[in-house]
């Protein structure tokens, strides 16, 4: 856990550690969306920077994180640490600025302030969910030509089609403004994986496994937003989530590198910071393997009493009557 005094609270993120090396708050329960109106936007072409998690944070000083050569740390530019050139093309670089980028860089403020009506418009409730769900294939481009060409379908698609689509995804999965927790003088900052986003776990009376993954878009250090699946059979616990978001929000091994609250490498021991994100790092490995273990654990026993076990849309087990 990588704790700060409380009063650290208010301090941009700033610094940046690399993966693999040994060595309160409120919470708004949900945000609604829009009802998307029929009528296509039309986005204007035109180049812009090529950046893998630019919304996801405010500009920053120069970043710092271990060097994989000399296991010290070194300074980048925040301009360049998360960006690739010549990845994707102007066009598709131009609708992620003007679709995901702008919008949810427009409406962060209210966010991190608990708004929760900061998304009813449909412009910023679309850039939060498909920032959420491109993160991924926006990171696989840079070595993936098939995600690229996927960016790129998507970047051709008209409005009302992209509109669909968040709201199909909106069957499935809600948006959730959690914060993290500051208490008894001690604040817990989120950080800021290369990846963009993060896996969560929550308890979920929903799954006869007791649990479901959630993904996590940090917004600042204090807060971020996460979809979780719908709650179509009891209520999501979410009691165990925001003791737990910092941690979460380190990523998995696939981030290369991760962003930390400034004070975090001024407070911490070098060598502590660099065994405490490896630990983070391997317990988040496993959430998916331990989730999907469960289930397919569960589903086999029923299977043994000669019950087939049905699953939701996100394969959540559905408890037989």
């Amino acid at each position: 856990m990588l704790v700060l005094p409380a009063h650290f609270i208010g301090d941009q993120v700033a610094e940046v550690c690399a993966n693999g090396h040994p060595g309160a708050a409120r919470d708004r329960p949900s945000i609604e969306g829009p009802e998307f109106p029929a009528r296509a936007q039309r986005a204007r072409r035109r180049h812009r920077s090529r950046s893998l998690a630019s919304s996801t944070r405010a500009p920053l000083p120069d970043l710092v994180f271990p060097s994989a050569r000399r296991d010290t740390f070194e300074r980048a530019s925040s301009k360049s640490l998360f960006a690739e050139d010549e990845i994707n093309a102007p066009v598709v670089e131009t609708w992620l600025k003007e679709t995901l980028e702008t919008p949810l860089a427009h409406v962060r403020p209210r966010l991190v302030a608990a708004d929760p009506r900061a998304l009813e418009e449909p412009r910023f409730f679309r850039a939060a969910v498909l920032m959420l769900w491109l993160q991924g294939f926006r990171s696989s481009s840079v070595g993936e030509t098939e995600d690229r060409r996927r960016l790129e379908d998507l970047a051709q698609m008209p409005i009302e089609h992209l509109d669909a689509m968040v709201q199909m995804i909106g069957r499935d999965y809600t948006l959730r403004l959690v914060f993290t927790v500051w208490q008894n003088r001690q604040f817990f900052p989120l950080s800021v994986p290369s990846e963009g986003t993060f896996l969560v776990k929550v308890n979920d009376p929903g799954c006869a496994s007791g649990f479901s993954l959630g993904v996590g878009l940090p917004l600042d250090p204090r807060c971020a937003l996460v979809a979780l699946p719908v709650e179509e059979r009891g209520t999501l616990d979410l009691s165990l989530l925001r003791p737990s978001l910092a941690n979460y929000s380190v990523g998995i091994s696939p981030s290369r590198r991760v962003v930390l609250h400034p004070q975090v490498r001024q407070s911490i021991p070098e060598d502590q910071l660099r065994r405490d994100l490896h630990e983070l790092r391997e317990n988040n490995d496993v959430l998916t393997k331990s989730i999907h273990d469960i289930r397919n654990l569960i589903a086999k026993g029923f299977a043994m009493a000669g019950i087939v076990v049905a699953r939701d849309r996100v394969g959540r087990i559905i408890q037989p009557r």
